[in-house]
């Protein structure tokens, strides 16, 4: 729509305009979640997509990081602790293949720090590898351990 500075409904619209939307190749049904509280070595997680061949990349990274698809397949296939990621290989998955089951996994050395916030960025894709799929960063946070208020020095004594 263009019109002048009259103010009137005098202007012209223009014809429509065909405008692309990619489709993603693949998404979740059941968006990620956290199966238990987060330790500062044991990540539990679930999710199940929507293709039923698709490809699965994961790590754990500070929760500052922005990533895009192809960073987070170059950070994932990196051993060891590369960019922001955190943990060791125990704790990314890369290409994993994936299908429209729930999945179960257990991410294990990550080595995560006690109130430190971080993230669990799960990508999946189809098999072509066109980084179209979909992203979900799920928040991670190690709880700090309760700390006694008081202790007993020695043990109860009769007297």
């Amino acid at each position: 729509w263009v019109a002048g500075m009259s103010d009137a409904l005098d202007g012209t619209l223009s014809s429509p305009l065909e405008v692309y939307v990619p489709a993603l190749s693949n998404s979740f049904s059941e968006e990620p979640r956290l199966l238990a509280t987060p330790l500062e070595d044991d990540v539990r997680l679930s999710f199940a997509a929507v293709q039923e061949y698709g490809r699965l990349w994961l790590i754990v990274v500070e929760a500052y990081e922005r990533l895009s698809p192809e960073a987070i397949k170059m950070e994932a296939a990196q051993s060891g602790m590369a960019f922001g990621n955190v943990g060791s290989d125990a704790c990314r998955r890369v290409n994993v293949p994936i299908d429209t089951q729930v999945q179960v996994l257990h991410l294990t050395g990550c080595g995560l720090a006690q109130g430190q916030l971080y993230k669990t960025v799960v990508y999946v894709e189809d098999s072509n590898g066109n980084n179209d799929g979909s992203l979900y960063n799920l928040m991670t946070q190690v709880r700090p351990r309760p700390v006694a208020s008081n202790a007993i020095a020695a043990g109860p004594v009769l007297v």
